[in-house]
Order: structure tokens, then C-alpha cells, then sequence
């Protein structure tokens, strides 16, 4: 006979404050907030009713248009970007290098640290007298410019690589992992394919 499977009530009960936290705080606060934002709401809620008026206010407004486009801009190219580098990574610690495991607590090393430590650190390397550029310039490049906290053109070019440096880390890991649990057979079958006349070329980076 097939034994039922008992329901343990124990780790039910245990999590029902925090569902009841999530739903009251999370979902019942979105609610308000998206009602809210149809009301003449101003720095405190009100319940006039006033429909797309403020809506209509805030597409109108310069600064929120160029929020949405450079929110357009950094989130595809930020992503792109830190795939790509991720799985470059990856592909490099999957070929059993020596001394993985420091490569990988370095490469993990940004995303442990707070945003607060992340930020002060990179406002220091995009500083034009303390960071990159002054160290270019003592270099002997004195032409080099790379200013994005001051310059418009390059402001967009230091945050994507500030949030990919924190972000790559866990990216690598993560596409690391899948490149690990793949059966080795699959390579092998894969090599055999390639080997045979005709066959498509396998790339170097297999394990």
C-alpha cells in the first residue's frame, strides 16, 4: 500500500507572519501607490480623484523623459555586457585552472560588498585628480580623458562599468555552474562530431 505522505503543519504556521508581512506590506502598498498616483496626491496622500492629470504632468517633465531614455540605454548594454563577460569568465575558470578557487573568491569579492562601499570606491577611481585618469596621465598619456563624473558624453560609460564590476562576479558563477553540470558524455559526443569529415568545428574551450 502506498504510505500517504504526511503534511507537516509545523513549517506552514512558521511561515504565515512572514506571508502575511509580504502581502501587507509589499502588495497592499503597490495598490495604494498606484491608486494614489490618480489622486491630486502631493507630498502627502490625498483621495481626490483626478485621473491621467498626473500622469500627463510627469511625461511632460524634461528631466523624467531623460530618466526613461538613459534607464533605456543602460539597461540593455548593462546587460549585454555583463553576460558577455560573465560567460568569458566562466569559460576561463571551467578550464581547471590553477588556484580556481582564489580567481573565483576574487571574482565574487564585488558583489559581497555593500552598494554604499561600491559607490565611494568607483567615485574615487572616476575622480579625474585621485583615479583613472590621473594615473593615465602619469603614465605619460597626457592626452587622456576619461571624466564621468564631470563629462555628460561619458557618464553613461562609467555606471555601466561600475554596476558590471559588482554584477559579473555572480554571473560567472552562475553560468559557471551550468557549464559544470553538463554530462561529460555530451561533450564527448560532441567531440566525435566534430572529429568526422565535414563535421562542424567544436571550440577549444570544451573541458
Amino acid at each position: 500500500m502506498r504510505s500517504r505522505r504526511r503534511i507537516r503543519l509545523q513549517p506552514i504556521i512558521a511561515t504565515l507572519p512572514m506571508i502575511a508581512v509580504a502581502l501587507s506590506v509589499f502588495l497592499v502598498a503597490v495598490l495604494f501607490t498606484i491608486y494614489w498616483s490618480f489622486t491630486s496626491s502631493k507630498v502627502f496622500p490625498g483621495w481626490h480623484w483626478v485621473g491621467f492629470r498626473q500622469y500627463g504632468v510627469l511625461w511632460s517633465m524634461k528631466v523624467w523623459q531623460d530618466s526613461i531614455r538613459n534607464l533605456a540605454i543602460f539597461g540593455p548594454l548593462s546587460l549585454i555586457l555583463n553576460i558577455a563577460v560573465g560567460f568569458v569568465l566562466a569559460i576561463f575558470m571551467d578550464r581547471n585552472i590553477r588556484h580556481e578557487s582564489l580567481f573565483r573568491s576574487i571574482f565574487l569579492y564585488p558583489f559581497a560588498l555593500s552598494l554604499y562601499v561600491t559607490g565611494l570606491v568607483w567615485q574615487w577611481i572616476l575622480d579625474p585628480h585621485l583615479g583613472l585618469q590621473n594615473a593615465v596621465q602619469n603614465w605619460g598619456f597626457a592626452d587622456f580623458h576619461f571624466d564621468p563624473l564631470h563629462d555628460p558624453q561619458q557618464t553613461m560609460v562609467g555606471l555601466i562599468i561600475g554596476g558590471c564590476w559588482q554584477s559579473v562576479g555572480l554571473t560567472m558563477a552562475i553560468l559557471l555552474a551550468g557549464l559544470r553540470g553538463i554530462d561529460g558524455e555530451i561533450w564527448m559526443a560532441a567531440r566525435s562530431t566534430a572529429s568526422r569529415p565535414g563535421g562542424p568545428t567544436l571550440s577549444s574551450s570544451c573541458p
